[in-house]
């Protein structure tokens, strides 16, 4: 992850953990929590915030919640199946493959919902 500012960059790695920054002295800043100009939520508590108050729109709106859950779903069953799949993000399938749609669409619902 790459973070730039105005001040500098500070680029971090997952594994090995390892962090660069430049300047150097960034990695020694003394920032205390209040200095952020934003809100720091996750959106789980985001999420139940905005039940409670009724009237509050959530960090992101329910298409970025879909699409993100769409890629991790399509990942996998794309594990499941062994093999890349392609996606059509307008019709939301996997053109031409009916084994790849049939886990999309998952198991039809119980009575009296059903997934048309």
């Amino acid at each position: 992850m790459l973070f730039e500012g105005t001040e500098g960059w500070v680029r971090a790695w997952r594994a090995p953990n390892r962090i660069e920054a430049e300047p150097k002295s960034i990695l020694s800043a003394d920032v205390k929590f209040e200095d952020f100009p934003f809100l720091l939520r996750n959106e789980k508590t985001d999420f139940i915030e905005c039940v409670r108050a009724r009237e509050l729109q959530t960090l992101e709106d329910a298409e970025v919640g879909h699409r993100s859950s769409t890629v991790v779903q399509l990942a996998y069953i794309a594990c499941l199946l062994g093999r890349k799949l392609k996606w059509d993000p307008v019709k939301e399938e996997c053109p031409g493959d009916e084994e790849a749609n049939t886990l999309v669409r998952g198991q039809p619902g119980l009575p009296p919902w059903t997934i048309p």
